[in-house]
């Protein structure tokens, strides 16, 4: 018997209903609720669904050596089958000292050519997917790339994990005004997701899935577009236009897009559109999370978040949004690496981790 995952002082169950009912009414009353209660409108903190994203501008991104990825002893140290949350940590403190990430960022290529290498000592394959957006108040016309990496690309049964890895050029919900129109690291929103991926697929490496191949995208343009604008998730909706999405001959069975999951305290909630997308996949994350009492993931209200998940939505793949949208720094200077905690880090990767290994015996 599944435990119910959901369960919380809001919902209560007679101990005579079956846990095939309780988790039926429970979904019911979840879409019906996404429906009629459209407060569920919300990008990220304190923005609504019509509120996307924007960057960042800084040159500090001087050419410093890299000290090695993802190091072996830290690796022995874990175990080959469990998660790192410190060596994530240690991810993120040298891909952000590399510099920003927003389109048009001074050495900006030395951050892409270090998330490649990083994706390519996890993948089969990896391949870069080009393309330009226009910013429309300047009109300048911007190149964006998307990073694609693939594992046993032979597999029809397929699984896309994404993350977006650029940072924003405008700090806009910064306290101080002053600090409003600079660029922000991004620790958090930029480059956790893409460190749990690779923590993700670094220990699949070691004990692989059967049946499943991996798509990993690192969407770029995810935070393109001025603040107020609507011209976000430009990587994702090119992905989903392009002979990358059709390789390798097959669109992916499901998507489990994350961002922000990094902060001191994981609150990850429910994302409206992904319950209605992909229930089965929403019920599958929650009660592994609870079996696994993972804390961070919580259930006590959802809210509509426009992310990478949307244009895989639009096209027809059940897709979800794992987001800490509580981030108190989001948008600020103050989204720095000295915010996260590891264990943040780990509980997510061992969630997603623990999911693919029930998916790999189920698709």
């Amino acid at each position: 018997m599944i435990r119910n995952p959901f369960r919380s002082s809001r919902f209560t169950h007679s101990s005579a209903c079956s846990p095939r009912v309780r988790w039926l009414t429970l979904l019911a009353a979840l879409l019906i609720g996404c429906v009629v209660s459209s407060p569920c409108l919300a990008k990220k903190p304190g923005a609504s669904a019509e509120t996307p994203k924007a960057q960042k501008e800084d040159a500090s991104g001087k050419d410093k050596a890299l000290k090695p990825l993802l190091p072996e002893p830290a690796y022995l140290a874990k175990g080959p089958g469990r998660p790192d949350g410190q060596r994530s940590l240690e991810w993120i403190q040298t891909t952000v000292k590399l510099g920003n990430r927003y389109y048009g960022a001074p050495y900006r290529d030395l951050a892409l050519n270090h998330l490649e290498r990083s994706l390519k000592t996890v993948s089969d394959e990896v391949e870069r997917d080009p393309f330009q957006a226009t910013e429309p108040v300047s009109g300048i016309r911007y190149s964006l790339t998307n990073l694609v990496g693939r594992t046993h690309p032979e597999r029809n049964a397929r699984v896309l994990l994404g993350s977006h890895f650029d940072t924003r050029l405008w700090a806009e919900k910064d306290p101080d005004e002053a600090k409003r129109n600079l660029p922000i690291d991004g620790a958090n929103d930029g480059t956790s997701g893409l460190a749990v991926l690779l923590d993700v697929l670094r220990v699949l490496k070691k004990v692989p899935l059967q049946k499943i191949g991996l798509d990993i995208v690192f969407f770029d343009g995810e935070e393109f577009g001025r603040p107020r604008s609507k011209d976000y998730c430009q990587g994702s909706r090119h992905y989903v236009k392009g002979p990358q999405f059709q390789a390798p001959k097959v669109k992916p069975a499901l998507a489990i897009i994350i961002d922000m999951v990094g902060d001191e305290t994981l609150s990850i909630r429910p994302e409206a559109s992904s319950l209605q997308s992909a229930p089965d996949l929403m019920k599958l994350i929650w009660s592994t999370a609870n079996d696994l009492n993972a804390k961070g993931f919580r259930f006590d209200r959802n809210v509509h978040i426009i992310d990478d998940h949307s244009p895989l939505q639009e096209v027809g793949v059940p897709a979800v949004l794992l987001i800490d949208f509580d981030y108190p720094h989001w948008h600020t200077q103050r989204d720095t690496v000295d915010k996260l905690n590891p264990q943040s880090l780990e509980e997510t990767a061992t969630v997603l981790l623990a999911v693919l290994r029930s998916l790999d015996e189920t698709l």
